[in-house]
């Protein structure tokens, strides 16, 4: 079960109310990038960011959402307030990984085909925040009479998941609605991601006994109750690699397309370096690609099995998992597919996007979404300084000189022992996946990057 901290925003500031109630503020923190960082130091791998006053309808925080968008790497999904399809797009391009709406979901009946039609559906999550086991809105002002269940079932078709909040729980630290999320979960079959109420480490085992995916926790952090990282424990997440889902993407055919059920793969291209250094280090992976033929290779948790799928499959396929490594951007894949932690290759992402032109993929907001991007100097020349600066982390690689690391303007260089020019083939490839690898485990560049340098150097002496 993830854990997803809250940053909830009014008059600019981070606060924590007790039930909804803004005559019951907790919680108020001016400071909200320090807050930011520091659930990214904690371990926090998503965000869940909501704008109180517009939800109120009495206030707007949307730059201040935005900010926090452009200063965070990790995911965000975010909410309050969000009644209209510009608004939800303007989130979206903003660099938002889900847009929360609830309101005008449950109040509008075209609302939510009309934004699913618009965004993907894999980018909006439903909030039905509910009290004495009825739907409110408006802020929680509302009442409708509606069981969260039935709306469910009436809306999954439309949206990647459901948060739920217990108004009657919210900011009490009193325990959790379980049971009924529970229920919920096991008749909408969606993913479900639970609000309200956690007050300790008991009350997280309990939602991820009650098969939750997800947990909010907001006020339970912020006094101190529960500690992010002993949060995470307590939900069940282990030791990577175990636990994690990795998804490796290549638009390069692969050669040996399914043998012996699926255990001898050899995909073409960049993903063959990826997938050696990933197999090297035990860790289980997903392969998707496609040109000529669309193959999915499962090679997790001991599962080896493969399939042909159909390119219409490739973003359902991959959904959302730990870790996505892009070795070659499938056109299909980069517009809807998302990760926890998402890291792309440029070359590929450009090469293989003819349709869209190398203009608008080097401008284009969909680099945005990824964590690190790795690049050559040549075409990092070709972004907009603009939208590099608004890159996460840029790993420029540079022939037989080796490799710089981007971040928060400060540049390092790392140097690869080679043997020969030639054997530099792979090197790249190989150094940006161990790099990912690490950080999605330590969020410590150094370390990650020596880490990188010294599987690299293996790999080239061993040619």
């Amino acid at each position: 079960m993830e854990i997803i901290p809250a940053i909830d925003l009014r008059d600019g500031a981070v606060v924590q109310l007790v039930g909804g109630d803004f005559g019951k503020e907790q919680v108020r923190i001016a400071d909200v990038l320090g807050q930011v960082r520091a659930f990214e130091e904690a371990g926090a791998r998503r965000l869940h960011v909501v704008d109180l006053d517009a939800a109120k309808g009495t206030g707007d925080n949307i730059e201040v959402v935005k900010n926090i968008i452009r200063g965070t790497y990790l995911p965000v999904q975010t909410g309050g307030g969000v009644r209209t399809i510009e608004r939800a797009v303007s989130l979206i391009d903003a660099g938002a990984r889900q847009v929360i709406v609830g309101t005008a979901a449950v109040c509008d009946d075209t609302f939510l085909p009309a934004l699913a039609d618009r965004i993907g559906k894999e980018r909006i999550l439903v909030a039905l925040d509910y009290k004495e086991g009825r739907v409110v809105t408006h802020g929680w002002d509302a009442r409708t009479g509606i069981d969260p269940l039935s709306l469910g079932k009436k809306l999954g078709r439309y949206c990647a998941g459901f948060l739920l909040t217990c108004v009657d729980k919210e900011g009490k630290l009193g325990g959790t609605d379980s049971d009924y999320l529970q229920k919920f979960k096991a008749e909408t079959g969606m993913r479900v991601i639970a609000s309200g109420g956690v007050g300790s480490l008991d009350d997280i085992v309990a939602l991820k006994n009650a098969r939750v995916d997800a947990a909010v926790v907001g006020l339970a952090f912020y006094n101190c109750a529960v500690g992010v990282k002993e949060a995470i424990r307590a939900a069940g997440t282990k030791d990577w690699p175990s636990a994690t889902d990795v998804v490796v993407a290549s638009s390069y055919a692969i050669d040996t397309l399914i043998r012996d059920n699926g255990k001898e793969t050899n995909p073409g291209g960049p993903a063959r370096f990826i997938c050696k250094v990933l197999e090297e280090h035990g860790v289980g992976y997903r392969l998707v690609t496609g040109k000529p033929a669309q193959v999915e290779i499962d090679m997790r948790q001991g599962r080896e099995s493969g399939r042909i799928i159909s390119v219409g499959e490739i973003p359902q396929i991959a959904g959302e998992p730990d870790l996505l490594l892009v070795s070659t951007l499938l056109d299909e894949y980069s517009l809807k597919a998302s990760g926890k932690m998402s890291c792309v290759d440029l070359q590929g992402y450009v090469r293989d996007g003819s349709d869209f032109g190398k203009k608008r993929k080097y401008d284009s907001p969909e680099l945005e979404r990824f964590t690190i991007v790795k690049a050559t100097q040549e075409e990092l020349d070709n972004i907009p300084a603009e939208r590099a600066a608004r890159l996460n982390i840029l790993l420029v690689t540079d022939g037989a000189r080796g490799f710089e690391i981007k971040h928060d303007g400060v540049t390092k260089k790392y140097a690869v022992e080679r043997v020969t020019p030639k054997d530099t083939i792979g090197a790249g490839d190989t150094f940006f996946s161990a790099f990912c690898m690490s950080y999605y485990l330590t969020r410590d560049i150094d370390a990650s990057a020596s880490f990188a340098r010294d599987v690299t150097t293996k790999m080239l002496l061993e040619k």
